[in-house]
């Protein structure tokens, strides 16, 4: 529980900023560890809706291109599983249709 409150502050900042920062410096081998640190912390859950729409449009983004897919559907893995009811229903038409490209 002293872990979870400790990352609402500054540190999810940064972890949020390091994660920003390896999805637009193209660093797909740093992902998945980021990422699993990420979840770890539960700090997908304490972010704010500007933060969140930030990661669900990098998820588009990178799963539109090819040579990006695979930050892309990290991200997704992500996103679907820790996502609140509200956000996976807005988006889940949108993701099943990136998906079905992907899968194509």
């Amino acid at each position: 529980m002293a872990t979870s409150a400790w990352m609402r502050g500054p540190s999810a900042m940064r972890l949020t900023e390091g994660l920003v920062s390896v999805l637009k410096e193209q660093r797909p081998e740093y992902l998945p560890t980021l990422l699993a640190n990420y979840r770890e912390h539960g700090v997908f859950q304490t972010q704010g809706a500007s933060a969140v729409g930030g990661l669900v449009g990098f998820s588009n983004a990178k799963l539109g291109s090819s040579k990006t897919r695979f930050e892309g559907l990290c991200l997704l893995s992500m996103l679907v599983k820790d996502s609140s009811s509200d956000l996976f229903q807005q988006h889940c038409v949108s993701w099943l249709r990136s998906l079905q490209q992907v899968i194509q």
